[in-house]
């Protein structure tokens, strides 16, 4: 009797191989550990780990008991993604690491208020994730767009200007 579909095995070598399609990717929780160390030190902030290793186990959340337990490492991302400069290496690492994976389109969600706390517009967040990945489809097999997130856990009236920055960007990425 034949096995169906579901059943059967796939390679790893094989998922490995196949051109894939991100669709929920996090620009605040997909920041590289040694990114993270390199902007730290840039702006004097200090990391709960005091090298990229044990950095990148303190960020992976495998037993969090909540959602705010898991939020937590997400307070560390944003204290450093409040500049351009950090935003666009963010957003670049991000899709060039997703297409070393064979992703080949990836959409990345973000609230830029989150990234204004250092005096940033949310519009130069957006212009600064764009460029990331825009040079990251220049030098790299793949396509991205951005989703402008509101948050619910923030007053309406940031949701209306997160909701005015979609529609200021809407077709241009």
């Amino acid at each position: 009797m034949m096995e169906s579909i579901e059943d059967l095995p796939i390679p790893m070598a094989l998922l490995k191989r196949l051109p894939k399609t991100d669709l929920h990717v996090h620009l605040d929780g997909s920041i590289r550990p040694q990114t993270m160390h390199e902007i730290a030190e840039e702006i004097g902030y200090k990391l709960p780990a005091d090298n990229p290793v044990e950095l990148g186990a303190y960020m992976h959340v495998s037993e969090g008991r909540d959602l705010v337990d898991y939020l937590k490492r997400f307070e560390i991302t944003l204290a450093l993604m409040q500049t351009q400069g950090a935003i666009e290496r963010t957003a670049y690492e991000l899709a060039a690491d997703a297409a070393d994976e064979k992703v080949r389109y990836m959409e990345v969600r973000f609230c830029p208020e989150l990234n204004t706390r250092g005096g940033l517009s949310a519009a130069q967040v957006v212009d600064a994730a764009l460029v990331g990945l825009r040079r990251a489809e220049a030098e790299h097999e793949i396509t991205t767009n951005v989703i402008v997130c509101a948050l619910r856990n923030l007053p309406l009236d940031s949701s209306m200007r997160m909701a005015e920055i979609a529609d200021r960007y809407r077709g241009r990425g």
